[in-house]
């Protein structure tokens, strides 16, 4: 990835549980300046343009939602 951001992986819902038509992809960004800086140059990047358009007429994607999450550390309990 030409950014600070590391791809987390792809997820899709088993055939139990869940829309068969959605599918989970998370970048993992180390602050939200370093996300906001690796969208402008997607902006103005050629490539990306490209696959974007090429993606689009593909009809692939319906819809695309964009949150922001915390990775928080779990402590594993003592007895």
């Amino acid at each position: 990835m030409r950014s600070d951001g590391k791809i987390a992986g792809y997820w899709v819902p088993t055939e139990y549980a869940g829309p068969s038509h959605v599918a989970y992809g998370l970048i993992d960004f180390p602050t939200l300046a370093s996300y906001e800086s690796y969208r402008k140059k997607l902006a103005g990047d050629p490539e990306h343009k490209r696959n974007a358009e090429a993606l689009e007429r593909s009809g692939a994607i319906v819809s695309m939602e964009r949150s922001f999450i915390e990775r928080i550390e779990i402590k594993s309990a003592t007895t």
